[in-house]
């Protein structure tokens, strides 16, 4: 996987192919969050997806810090994600 961006946006893209290679895919992450990530055939796609993730998180965890940092996380993601619609 080869990162695309080199700015110091909150949201890392780069590229990817499926399982197979055979499609090719845009995978987004959060600079503070690499370990979540998501995959889309679009970067909004794939940003949409993102904040799915983060919510899963929200949910499932139990520290407050957390899902204070995941909550700030989705919202820059979702600032990204309608630039780019």
């Amino acid at each position: 996987m080869k990162a695309t961006t080199n700015t110091p946006e909150p949201i890392v893209i780069s590229s990817t192919l499926t399982e197979d290679g055979a499609i090719p895919l845009v995978r987004v992450h959060h600079r503070d969050w690499p370990e979540i990530h998501a995959e889309g055939e679009s970067v909004e796609t794939a940003a949409r997806n993102l904040i799915l993730q983060f919510q899963k998180n929200v949910d499932s965890s139990t520290d407050r810090w957390k899902c204070e940092a995941f909550r700030a996380a989705m919202e820059e993601v979702r600032s990204f994600a309608s630039k780019c619609s």
